[in-house]
């Protein structure tokens, strides 16, 4: 995605609300850090290392059947208009990384351990299947 197709989706956000989202921002104590702009939705870690999404959940390409689990807020969740906090904590870790794709995510944790969430057709969250993950789930290659 190019940054003018990351700055489109972002513009819907109040002024106040992209401040608080970009980091060093004066005036703001809490402030995102990384950032993934990926096709239909946005993932952000904050501060203290937690996850927030935003965006729309849109059919698979495949046989457009809608895909709940792209914002990674669980089961109905398909639109947020706004970041909003997700509710994995990731087992208690903070996340420094995130990446996203038009239908799944990933990120990495300060413990090295690595989770996914989306669509997972043709075993792309390395769970070792095709399911779908409402939620981030770690996956077990990478862990120590």
């Amino acid at each position: 995605m190019t940054a003018h197709g990351a700055a489109a989706r972002l513009s819907g956000l109040s002024k106040e609300l992209l401040f608080d989202l970009v980091e060093g921002h004066p005036g703001r104590e809490r402030a995102a850090t990384p950032m993934a702009a990926a096709a239909y939705h946005n993932i952000f870690i904050d501060g203290e290392g937690r996850l927030s999404t935003c965006g729309r959940s849109v059919p698979y390409a495949t046989d457009e059947t809608s895909c709940p689990s792209l914002l990674g807020h669980g089961e109905g969740v398909m639109h947020l208009n706004v970041p909003t906090l997700m509710p994995s904590t990731l087992g208690g870790e903070r996340a420094v990384s995130v990446s996203g794709k038009s239908s799944h995510s990933l990120v990495l944790a300060a413990d090295g351990s690595v989770w996914s969430w989306g669509h997972g057709a043709y075993g792309r969250l390395g769970h070792g299947d095709d399911e779908e993950q409402l939620l981030p789930k770690k996956i077990e290659a990478f862990a120590g």
